[in-house]
């Protein structure tokens, strides 16, 4: 029943029953003993939804799947982390080459009688 999941992603997710009902417009009585078997409303399914976006909404009617959603990452969003990435990563390498022109690849080391050391 959808109820008994609702009540299994509250619990999940470590929420306040009673305040969480209050702020839906129900109570928790709604949720237990005859009352639980009584359907909810397509208002409450989308109230929950508003509530909690990360349900997944045919986990939430039927039981079937996941209880919340995997991997949901709109792909334009997935796309400019990966145009960034890309951005950041040739920056990086840009500078390596960078610090690597002006190192140079050897450096002699002398020391001069006061026990300095001088780069020559």
């Amino acid at each position: 029943m959808i109820k008994d999941r609702i009540m299994e992603v509250l619990k999940k997710k470590g929420v306040p029953i009673e305040k969480t009902f209050s702020d839906l417009g129900v109570t928790s009585s709604n949720f237990r003993s005859n009352a639980a078997k009584t359907p909810v409303s397509s208002d409450f399914i989308a109230n929950i939804f508003a509530m909690f976006p990360d349900i997944n909404l045919e986990w939430l009617i039927t039981g079937e799947g996941l209880m919340f959603k995997t991997n949901m990452v709109p792909l334009d969003c997935y796309t400019e982390v990966v145009r960034e990435n890309e951005r950041l990563r040739n920056g990086i390498i840009s500078k390596k080459k960078s610090i690597n022109k002006e190192t140079p690849s050897k450096t002699h080391c002398k020391r001069n009688d006061k026990s300095k050391i001088k780069t020559a």
